[in-house]
């Protein structure tokens, strides 16, 4: 399990939950800061980073702007492979995906 004060402002941080079901907390590390503190919770907890986007970078490949937002895809395929062999339509949902992201008010949130 990969601890959220790795990457929470700290123990009292305040989740919040969509109607989807997402959960956002907010991070006291900026978007860049945030996701290789995430990294390296998902590595240490023994989970395989599968990718890493930097959304805003490639808006800027495209002369468009975005506030930093990157995303990590992890997993354990020891852990997903017999959810996906028990349906093989959970893999709609895995790898698993965290996004982080500056929000309009200079905040980072994670989800």
């Amino acid at each position: 399990m990969i601890a959220p004060g790795a990457i929470a402002t700290s123990a009292q941080a305040a989740a919040h939950v969509s109607k989807g079901g997402v959960v956002t907390i907010e991070s006291a590390h900026d978007v860049a800061t945030t996701v290789d503190r995430l990294e390296d919770a998902v590595e240490g907890a023994g989970a395989k980073v599968f990718a890493r986007v930097d959304h805003s970078a490639g808006a800027a490949n495209v002369d468009l702007e975005l506030r930093p937002t990157q995303m990590l895809m992890f997993g354990n395929p020891k852990l997903g492979t017999p959810a996906l062999q028990a349906g093989q339509t959970i893999g709609m949902d895995l790898p698993l995906r965290v996004v982080a992201w500056e929000d309009e008010t200079g905040k980072v949130m994670l989800s």
